[in-house]
Protein backbone atom coordinates (compact mmCIF):
# COMPACT_ATOMS: atom_id res chain seq x y z
CA UNK A 1 0.00 0.00 0.00
CA UNK A 2 0.93 3.56 -0.49
CA UNK A 3 -0.63 6.82 -0.24
CA UNK A 4 1.37 9.19 -2.00
CA UNK A 5 1.51 13.22 -1.68
CA UNK A 6 -0.09 15.77 -4.15
CA UNK A 7 1.43 18.82 -4.94
CA UNK A 8 -1.29 21.02 -3.53
CA UNK A 9 -0.13 19.86 0.21
CA UNK A 10 3.49 20.80 -1.20
CA UNK A 11 2.64 23.61 -1.96
CA UNK A 12 0.67 24.84 0.85
CA UNK A 13 3.65 23.86 3.07
CA UNK A 14 6.50 24.96 1.60
CA UNK A 15 4.93 28.36 0.91
CA UNK A 16 4.40 28.86 4.59
CA UNK A 17 8.15 27.28 5.46
CA UNK A 18 9.64 29.21 2.83
CA UNK A 19 7.79 32.80 3.07
CA UNK A 20 7.95 32.75 7.43
CA UNK A 21 11.80 31.22 7.18
CA UNK A 22 12.45 34.15 4.75
CA UNK A 23 10.67 36.95 6.90
CA UNK A 24 12.84 36.28 9.95
CA UNK A 25 15.59 38.73 10.95
CA UNK A 26 16.08 38.65 14.44
CA UNK A 27 15.65 36.75 17.15
CA UNK A 28 12.92 37.48 20.35
CA UNK A 29 12.62 38.36 23.86
CA UNK A 30 12.66 35.16 25.81
CA UNK A 31 10.82 36.91 28.76
CA UNK A 32 7.82 35.13 31.42
CA UNK A 33 5.75 33.21 30.16
CA UNK A 34 2.93 34.90 27.68
CA UNK A 35 0.68 32.01 25.77
CA UNK A 36 0.42 34.21 22.72
CA UNK A 37 3.69 35.14 23.03
CA UNK A 38 5.20 31.86 23.25
CA UNK A 39 3.11 30.72 20.36
CA UNK A 40 4.70 33.33 17.97
CA UNK A 41 8.44 33.07 19.25
CA UNK A 42 8.49 29.03 18.71
CA UNK A 43 7.14 30.11 15.20
CA UNK A 44 9.62 32.93 14.93
CA UNK A 45 12.56 30.76 15.87
CA UNK A 46 12.01 27.48 14.64
CA UNK A 47 13.56 28.16 11.47
CA UNK A 48 16.80 29.52 12.32
CA UNK A 49 17.32 29.45 16.22
CA UNK A 50 16.89 26.26 17.72
CA UNK A 51 18.19 26.64 20.96
CA UNK A 52 15.24 29.75 21.32
CA UNK A 53 12.86 27.87 19.92
CA UNK A 54 13.60 25.01 22.46
CA UNK A 55 12.82 27.48 25.21
CA UNK A 56 9.36 28.08 23.97
CA UNK A 57 8.72 24.72 24.23
CA UNK A 58 9.94 24.35 27.07
CA UNK A 59 7.57 27.26 28.53
CA UNK A 60 4.23 25.71 26.55
CA UNK A 61 5.59 22.21 28.36
CA UNK A 62 5.30 24.04 31.88
CA UNK A 63 2.50 26.18 31.27
CA UNK A 64 0.43 25.09 28.30
CA UNK A 65 0.36 21.32 27.51
CA UNK A 66 -2.15 21.67 24.54
CA UNK A 67 -0.09 24.25 23.34
CA UNK A 68 3.11 22.31 23.20
CA UNK A 69 1.07 19.62 21.47
CA UNK A 70 0.06 22.10 18.55
CA UNK A 71 3.41 23.40 18.61
CA UNK A 72 5.25 19.84 17.78
CA UNK A 73 2.62 17.85 15.88
CA UNK A 74 0.78 20.87 13.64
CA UNK A 75 4.05 23.09 13.41
CA UNK A 76 7.25 21.62 13.89
CA UNK A 77 6.45 18.21 12.55
CA UNK A 78 5.70 20.09 9.00
CA UNK A 79 9.42 19.96 8.85
CA UNK A 80 9.59 16.40 7.67
CA UNK A 81 7.23 16.54 5.31
CA UNK A 82 8.70 14.58 2.44
CA UNK A 83 8.74 17.11 -0.92
CA UNK A 84 9.41 16.54 -4.73
CA UNK A 85 11.31 19.39 -5.92
CA UNK A 86 11.15 18.07 -9.40
CA UNK A 87 6.92 18.42 -9.31
CA UNK A 88 7.33 21.79 -7.54
CA UNK A 89 9.19 23.36 -10.49
CA UNK A 90 6.40 22.69 -12.66
CA UNK A 91 3.81 23.83 -10.54
CA UNK A 92 2.38 26.98 -11.77
CA UNK A 93 0.85 28.09 -8.70
CA UNK A 94 3.39 27.20 -6.39
CA UNK A 95 5.96 29.39 -8.53
CA UNK A 96 3.49 32.47 -8.76
CA UNK A 97 3.98 32.40 -5.02
CA UNK A 98 7.18 32.44 -4.77
CA UNK A 99 7.24 35.17 -7.91
CA UNK A 100 4.86 37.49 -5.72
CA UNK A 101 7.25 37.12 -2.97
CA UNK A 102 10.50 37.64 -5.07
CA UNK A 103 11.90 34.31 -4.31
CA UNK A 104 13.16 32.17 -6.72
CA UNK A 105 13.24 28.69 -7.16
CA UNK A 106 16.53 27.94 -6.53
CA UNK A 107 16.68 30.22 -3.42
CA UNK A 108 13.56 28.57 -2.30
CA UNK A 109 15.23 25.43 -2.26
CA UNK A 110 18.02 26.54 -0.13
CA UNK A 111 16.38 28.00 2.48
CA UNK A 112 14.16 25.06 2.75
CA UNK A 113 17.39 22.71 3.00
CA UNK A 114 18.36 25.33 5.47
CA UNK A 115 15.01 24.86 7.32
CA UNK A 116 15.05 21.30 7.67
CA UNK A 117 18.69 21.13 8.61
CA UNK A 118 17.85 23.73 11.42
CA UNK A 119 14.16 21.35 12.07
CA UNK A 120 16.76 18.23 12.81
CA UNK A 121 19.25 20.47 15.48
CA UNK A 122 16.21 21.12 16.97
CA UNK A 123 14.55 17.83 16.77
CA UNK A 124 17.90 16.90 18.59
CA UNK A 125 17.42 19.05 21.52
CA UNK A 126 13.71 17.89 21.58
CA UNK A 127 15.35 14.34 21.98
CA UNK A 128 17.57 15.34 24.54
CA UNK A 129 15.14 17.20 26.52
CA UNK A 130 15.29 16.47 30.07
CA UNK A 131 12.07 17.75 30.26
CA UNK A 132 9.93 14.16 30.38
CA UNK A 133 6.57 15.89 28.57
CA UNK A 134 8.52 17.07 26.13
CA UNK A 135 10.35 14.00 25.38
CA UNK A 136 7.42 11.52 25.59
CA UNK A 137 5.60 14.19 23.47
CA UNK A 138 8.02 14.30 20.76
CA UNK A 139 8.67 10.25 20.63
CA UNK A 140 6.54 9.61 17.85
CA UNK A 141 7.24 12.26 15.90
CA UNK A 142 11.28 10.92 16.33
CA UNK A 143 10.44 7.50 15.09
CA UNK A 144 8.87 9.02 12.03
CA UNK A 145 11.78 10.87 10.86
CA UNK A 146 14.05 8.14 12.13
CA UNK A 147 11.77 5.83 9.56
CA UNK A 148 12.11 8.38 6.64
CA UNK A 149 16.16 8.11 6.65
CA UNK A 150 15.95 3.79 7.13
CA UNK A 151 12.80 4.17 3.86
CA UNK A 152 15.50 2.27 1.48
CA UNK A 153 17.38 0.12 4.65
CA UNK A 154 14.14 -2.84 5.52
CA UNK A 155 16.27 -4.20 8.37
CA UNK A 156 16.47 -0.83 10.20
CA UNK A 157 12.30 -0.13 9.42
CA UNK A 158 11.78 -4.11 11.11
CA UNK A 159 13.62 -2.26 14.27
CA UNK A 160 12.13 0.73 14.21
CA UNK A 161 8.59 -0.36 13.78
CA UNK A 162 9.17 -3.23 16.73
CA UNK A 163 10.38 0.20 18.83
CA UNK A 164 7.13 1.68 17.83
CA UNK A 165 4.75 -0.84 18.85
CA UNK A 166 6.40 -1.29 22.08
CA UNK A 167 6.06 2.55 22.51
CA UNK A 168 2.34 2.58 21.47
CA UNK A 169 1.48 0.00 23.56
CA UNK A 170 2.89 1.48 27.07
CA UNK A 171 2.30 5.00 26.19
CA UNK A 172 -1.48 3.99 24.45
CA UNK A 173 -2.12 7.43 23.95
CA UNK A 174 -2.59 7.73 20.70
CA UNK A 175 -4.19 11.54 20.47
CA UNK A 176 -2.02 13.95 22.74
CA UNK A 177 0.85 12.57 21.07
CA UNK A 178 -0.46 11.78 17.84
CA UNK A 179 1.17 8.64 18.21
CA UNK A 180 -1.51 7.07 15.97
CA UNK A 181 -0.78 9.43 12.91
CA UNK A 182 3.14 8.78 13.06
CA UNK A 183 2.63 5.34 12.86
CA UNK A 184 0.15 5.23 10.21
CA UNK A 185 2.89 7.17 8.21
CA UNK A 186 5.57 4.85 9.55
CA UNK A 187 3.63 1.94 8.20
CA UNK A 188 3.01 3.54 5.11
CA UNK A 189 7.31 3.42 4.08
CA UNK A 190 7.23 0.15 5.31
CA UNK A 191 4.92 -1.25 2.80
CA UNK A 192 6.94 -0.23 0.03
CA UNK A 193 9.06 -3.43 1.28
CA UNK A 194 6.94 -6.48 0.48
CA UNK A 195 8.58 -8.88 3.62
CA UNK A 196 7.53 -5.84 6.32
CA UNK A 197 3.89 -6.19 4.96
CA UNK A 198 2.79 -8.02 7.69
CA UNK A 199 4.48 -5.90 10.06
CA UNK A 200 2.88 -2.71 8.57
CA UNK A 201 -0.45 -4.67 9.00
CA UNK A 202 -0.05 -5.21 12.86
CA UNK A 203 0.73 -1.81 13.16
CA UNK A 204 -2.24 -0.81 11.83
CA UNK A 205 -4.24 -3.27 13.71
CA UNK A 206 -2.38 -2.43 17.06
CA UNK A 207 -3.65 1.49 15.98
CA UNK A 208 -6.97 0.14 15.17
CA UNK A 209 -7.72 -1.66 18.37
CA UNK A 210 -6.96 1.51 20.31
CA UNK A 211 -8.85 4.34 18.17
CA UNK A 212 -11.74 2.06 18.02
CA UNK A 213 -11.94 1.81 22.10
CA UNK A 214 -11.30 5.49 22.64
CA UNK A 215 -14.72 6.68 20.35
CA UNK A 216 -17.06 9.06 22.26
CA UNK A 217 -20.22 8.35 21.96
CA UNK A 218 -23.06 11.38 21.80
CA UNK A 219 -24.59 13.81 19.43
CA UNK A 220 -24.39 17.88 19.31
CA UNK A 221 -26.44 18.05 22.28
CA UNK A 222 -24.69 15.79 24.72
CA UNK A 223 -21.03 15.67 23.43
CA UNK A 224 -19.17 18.46 25.54
CA UNK A 225 -17.69 21.40 24.30
CA UNK A 226 -14.00 20.06 25.88
CA UNK A 227 -14.42 16.57 24.07
CA UNK A 228 -15.79 17.40 20.19
CA UNK A 229 -12.16 17.68 19.28
CA UNK A 230 -10.90 14.76 20.25
CA UNK A 231 -14.49 13.14 19.42
CA UNK A 232 -13.13 14.17 15.70
CA UNK A 233 -9.89 13.16 15.74
CA UNK A 234 -10.79 10.06 17.09
CA UNK A 235 -13.59 9.25 14.55
CA UNK A 236 -11.29 10.95 11.19
CA UNK A 237 -8.47 8.25 12.27
CA UNK A 238 -10.12 5.30 12.75
CA UNK A 239 -12.00 6.06 9.56
CA UNK A 240 -8.70 6.38 8.20
CA UNK A 241 -7.50 3.32 10.03
CA UNK A 242 -10.44 1.62 8.04
CA UNK A 243 -9.46 2.88 4.91
CA UNK A 244 -6.35 1.96 5.23
CA UNK A 245 -6.54 -1.87 5.88
CA UNK A 246 -8.69 -1.59 3.33
CA UNK A 247 -6.02 -1.01 0.34
CA UNK A 248 -3.69 -4.04 1.71
CA UNK A 249 -3.66 -5.89 -0.90
CA UNK A 250 -4.10 -9.79 0.54
CA UNK A 251 -7.58 -8.97 2.09
CA UNK A 252 -10.42 -10.43 0.57
CA UNK A 253 -13.21 -7.89 -1.50
CA UNK A 254 -15.43 -8.70 1.27
CA UNK A 255 -13.27 -8.03 3.87
CA UNK A 256 -12.38 -4.85 1.93
CA UNK A 257 -15.89 -3.58 1.77
CA UNK A 258 -16.65 -4.02 5.38
CA UNK A 259 -13.79 -2.04 6.17
CA UNK A 260 -15.17 0.96 3.49
CA UNK A 261 -18.03 0.60 4.77
CA UNK A 262 -16.99 1.27 8.64
CA UNK A 263 -14.87 4.12 6.84
CA UNK A 264 -17.65 5.82 5.53
CA UNK A 265 -19.57 5.18 8.77
CA UNK A 266 -17.00 7.17 10.87
CA UNK A 267 -16.29 9.97 8.01
CA UNK A 268 -16.51 13.81 9.86
CA UNK A 269 -20.45 14.31 10.79
CA UNK A 270 -21.90 17.69 11.30
CA UNK A 271 -20.21 17.98 14.85
CA UNK A 272 -17.24 16.94 13.48
CA UNK A 273 -17.33 19.47 10.69
CA UNK A 274 -17.39 22.36 12.94
CA UNK A 275 -14.09 21.34 15.00
CA UNK A 276 -12.85 21.00 11.30
CA UNK A 277 -9.05 22.15 12.28
CA UNK A 278 -9.23 18.80 15.15
CA UNK A 279 -8.72 16.38 12.17
CA UNK A 280 -6.97 19.13 9.64
CA UNK A 281 -3.28 18.76 9.76
CA UNK A 282 -3.54 14.40 10.48
CA UNK A 283 -5.52 14.43 6.75
CA UNK A 284 -2.94 16.37 5.62
CA UNK A 285 -0.04 14.58 6.73
CA UNK A 286 -1.92 11.55 6.26
CA UNK A 287 -3.03 12.54 2.37
CA UNK A 288 -1.19 15.45 1.44
CA UNK A 289 -4.65 17.40 0.44
CA UNK A 290 -8.23 17.54 1.91
CA UNK A 291 -9.92 14.14 1.98
CA UNK A 292 -13.03 15.10 4.54
CA UNK A 293 -14.85 12.11 3.59
CA UNK A 294 -14.30 8.29 2.92
CA UNK A 295 -17.81 7.26 1.82
CA UNK A 296 -16.82 7.43 -2.23
CA UNK A 297 -14.34 5.11 -1.54
CA UNK A 298 -17.15 2.67 0.17
CA UNK A 299 -19.71 3.82 -2.67
CA UNK A 300 -16.98 2.59 -5.26
CA UNK A 301 -16.56 -0.82 -3.69
CA UNK A 302 -20.20 -1.46 -3.79
CA UNK A 303 -20.80 -4.13 -6.65
CA UNK A 304 -25.19 -4.12 -7.29
CA UNK A 305 -27.11 -0.85 -8.67
CA UNK A 306 -29.66 -1.37 -5.01
CA UNK A 307 -26.28 -1.11 -2.77
CA UNK A 308 -24.81 1.96 -4.74
CA UNK A 309 -28.29 3.62 -4.37
CA UNK A 310 -28.47 2.98 -0.76
CA UNK A 311 -25.13 4.74 -0.09
CA UNK A 312 -25.45 7.45 -2.28
CA UNK A 313 -29.15 8.55 -0.78
CA UNK A 314 -27.61 8.15 2.66
CA UNK A 315 -24.98 10.27 1.62
CA UNK A 316 -27.59 13.12 0.20
CA UNK A 317 -28.96 13.40 3.66
CA UNK A 318 -25.48 15.18 4.44
CA UNK A 319 -24.48 16.51 1.37
CA UNK A 320 -27.50 16.82 -1.02
CA UNK A 321 -24.78 16.98 -4.04
CA UNK A 322 -25.15 13.25 -4.47
CA UNK A 323 -29.09 13.86 -4.96
CA UNK A 324 -28.56 13.86 -8.66
CA UNK A 325 -27.04 10.34 -8.45
CA UNK A 326 -29.60 9.06 -5.91
CA UNK A 327 -32.41 9.93 -8.44
CA UNK A 328 -30.11 8.60 -11.36
CA UNK A 329 -30.28 5.13 -9.77
CA UNK A 330 -33.89 5.41 -8.28
CA UNK A 331 -36.45 3.21 -10.27
CA UNK A 332 -39.01 5.63 -10.94
CA UNK A 333 -37.13 9.22 -11.49
CA UNK A 334 -40.54 10.82 -11.61
CA UNK A 335 -41.55 9.91 -8.53
CA UNK A 336 -38.10 10.70 -6.72
CA UNK A 337 -38.59 14.20 -5.28
CA UNK A 338 -41.00 12.87 -2.49
CA UNK A 339 -39.36 9.52 -1.75
CA UNK A 340 -36.55 11.49 -0.67
CA UNK A 341 -38.26 14.07 1.08
CA UNK A 342 -39.93 11.02 2.54
CA UNK A 343 -36.12 9.68 3.66
CA UNK A 344 -35.10 12.59 4.94
CA UNK A 345 -38.02 12.89 7.26
CA UNK A 346 -37.31 9.35 8.22
CA UNK A 347 -33.65 10.37 9.08
CA UNK A 348 -33.53 14.09 10.25
CA UNK A 349 -34.19 15.64 14.01
CA UNK A 350 -37.31 17.54 14.08
CA UNK A 351 -36.61 21.21 14.43
CA UNK A 352 -37.06 23.06 17.88
CA UNK A 353 -40.50 24.80 17.61
CA UNK A 354 -39.90 28.85 18.54
CA UNK A 355 -42.23 31.86 17.91
CA UNK A 356 -40.81 35.29 17.94
CA UNK A 357 -41.33 39.06 17.32
CA UNK A 358 -39.51 39.96 14.50
CA UNK A 359 -37.85 43.36 14.57
CA UNK A 360 -41.06 44.80 12.20
CA UNK A 361 -43.07 44.22 15.20
CA UNK A 362 -44.87 40.82 13.59
CA UNK A 363 -44.61 37.88 15.40
CA UNK A 364 -42.71 34.75 13.62
CA UNK A 365 -43.94 31.41 14.55
CA UNK A 366 -42.00 28.21 12.69
CA UNK A 367 -45.07 25.99 13.10
CA UNK A 368 -47.22 28.33 10.73
CA UNK A 369 -44.72 27.95 8.03
CA UNK A 370 -46.02 24.50 6.38
CA UNK A 371 -45.73 23.86 3.07
CA UNK A 372 -42.22 25.26 2.46
CA UNK A 373 -38.89 24.57 3.54
CA UNK A 374 -37.50 27.01 6.23
CA UNK A 375 -34.10 28.29 5.89
CA UNK A 376 -33.02 29.72 10.12
CA UNK A 377 -29.81 31.84 9.83
CA UNK A 378 -28.00 32.70 13.02
CA UNK A 379 -25.88 36.17 13.09
CA UNK A 380 -25.06 39.23 14.12
CA UNK A 381 -23.73 42.54 13.22
CA UNK A 382 -20.30 42.31 14.95
CA UNK A 383 -19.96 38.95 12.89
CA UNK A 384 -17.54 40.04 10.26
CA UNK A 385 -18.03 36.63 8.05
CA UNK A 386 -21.93 36.93 8.90
CA UNK A 387 -21.61 40.88 7.10
CA UNK A 388 -19.94 39.43 4.48
CA UNK A 389 -22.46 36.70 2.97
CA UNK A 390 -25.59 39.26 3.62
CA UNK A 391 -25.73 40.47 0.11
CA UNK A 392 -26.48 36.57 -0.81
CA UNK A 393 -28.40 36.67 1.19
CA UNK A 394 -30.76 39.06 0.75
CA UNK A 395 -30.81 38.02 -3.32
CA UNK A 396 -32.07 34.42 -1.94
CA UNK A 397 -34.41 36.04 0.41
CA UNK A 398 -36.06 38.12 -3.09
CA UNK A 399 -35.74 35.28 -4.79
CA UNK A 400 -38.06 33.94 -2.33
CA UNK A 401 -40.43 37.06 -3.03
CA UNK A 402 -40.82 36.97 -6.82
CA UNK A 403 -41.59 33.44 -7.17
CA UNK A 404 -37.93 32.19 -8.37
CA UNK A 405 -37.80 30.11 -5.20
CA UNK A 406 -41.41 30.05 -4.26
CA UNK A 407 -40.84 26.78 -2.16
CA UNK A 408 -38.58 28.51 0.38
CA UNK A 409 -39.51 30.96 3.60
CA UNK A 410 -36.33 32.69 4.92
CA UNK A 411 -35.95 33.96 8.87
CA UNK A 412 -32.67 35.32 10.34
CA UNK A 413 -32.06 35.29 14.08
CA UNK A 414 -29.63 38.20 15.59
CA UNK A 415 -27.45 37.07 18.13
CA UNK A 416 -25.71 38.88 21.02
CA UNK A 417 -27.01 42.11 19.46
CA UNK A 418 -29.30 45.04 19.79
CA UNK A 419 -32.14 45.81 17.92
CA UNK A 420 -30.75 49.64 17.46
CA UNK A 421 -27.79 47.89 15.83
CA UNK A 422 -30.14 45.91 13.66
CA UNK A 423 -31.93 48.54 12.28
CA UNK A 424 -28.93 50.49 11.70
CA UNK A 425 -27.00 48.28 9.82
CA UNK A 426 -30.41 47.80 7.83
CA UNK A 427 -30.44 51.09 6.82
CA UNK A 428 -27.28 51.21 5.84
CA UNK A 429 -27.14 48.75 3.31
CA UNK A 430 -30.82 48.50 2.38
CA UNK A 431 -31.73 44.86 3.51
CA UNK A 432 -34.81 43.78 4.23
CA UNK A 433 -34.62 39.79 4.74
CA UNK A 434 -37.02 39.26 8.07
CA UNK A 435 -35.34 39.36 11.31
CA UNK A 436 -35.87 38.48 14.81
CA UNK A 437 -34.06 39.56 17.89
CA UNK A 438 -33.22 36.64 20.13
CA UNK A 439 -34.59 35.66 23.42
CA UNK A 440 -31.30 34.07 24.78
CA UNK A 441 -32.32 30.70 24.97
CA UNK A 442 -32.94 30.10 21.26
CA UNK A 443 -29.28 29.31 20.45
CA UNK A 444 -28.97 26.64 22.93
CA UNK A 445 -32.09 24.95 21.29
CA UNK A 446 -30.16 24.72 18.08
CA UNK A 447 -27.11 24.35 19.73
CA UNK A 448 -25.57 27.01 18.11
CA UNK A 449 -21.90 27.97 19.51
CA UNK A 450 -20.51 29.49 16.14
CA UNK A 451 -21.82 32.29 13.99
CA UNK A 452 -23.08 32.32 11.08
CA UNK A 453 -25.29 29.45 11.76
CA UNK A 454 -27.68 28.01 9.19
CA UNK A 455 -30.59 25.39 9.57
CA UNK A 456 -32.57 24.28 6.96
CA UNK A 457 -36.27 23.07 8.17
CA UNK A 458 -38.38 20.61 5.68
CA UNK A 459 -41.61 21.20 5.27
CA UNK A 460 -42.68 18.73 7.64
CA UNK A 461 -40.89 20.35 10.32
CA UNK A 462 -37.04 18.04 10.16
CA UNK A 463 -33.76 19.94 10.19
CA UNK A 464 -30.42 19.54 8.99
CA UNK A 465 -27.60 22.14 9.74
CA UNK A 466 -25.56 23.26 6.62
CA UNK A 467 -21.88 23.12 7.47
CA UNK A 468 -19.89 25.78 7.78
CA UNK A 469 -17.95 27.02 5.28
CA UNK A 470 -19.82 25.18 2.98
CA UNK A 471 -21.78 26.66 -0.22
CA UNK A 472 -24.87 27.58 1.62
CA UNK A 473 -26.68 28.46 -1.42
CA UNK A 474 -25.65 25.23 -3.13
CA UNK A 475 -26.53 22.99 0.03
CA UNK A 476 -29.92 24.89 -0.12
CA UNK A 477 -30.95 24.93 -3.98
CA UNK A 478 -30.18 21.03 -4.13
CA UNK A 479 -32.32 20.18 -1.22
CA UNK A 480 -35.15 21.80 -1.89
CA UNK A 481 -35.45 21.16 -5.32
Amino acid sequence: MKICRSTLAQTLFVTFLVLYALSLSAQQNLGGYNSADTFNGFQRTKAKYPDSAMVYLQKASLNNPEMLASLLHNSFAQSFLLLDSAQLSSDPEYLAKLKTANVSFKDALVEIRRYRATARLLLENVQASEDLNIHQQASGLSMWVEAQDASNDPQKLALISDAFLRHFQVSKDAYTTRNARYGFLIANLMYAHAQLRPAANEILEVIYDNLQANQIAGDASTVSAVDRDRRAWYRYLFAYNNFALAQVREISVDRKRALLKTAAEYSPDAIDRKVYPAYFYDMYFLFGKEKPSFEEDYLAALSTSEDKFKQVLAMSMKDPFYKAAAKSLYKDSSNFSQYWLNEFNKVAKTAPRFALRQIDGTKYDLAANKEKWTLIDFWGTWCAPCRKEHPELQSMYLKTKDGQLSNLNVITIASRDTEQNVQTYFNEFKYSFPVIMSDKNIEKLYNVNSWPSKFLVSPQGKYVEIPFGADWERYIADYIR
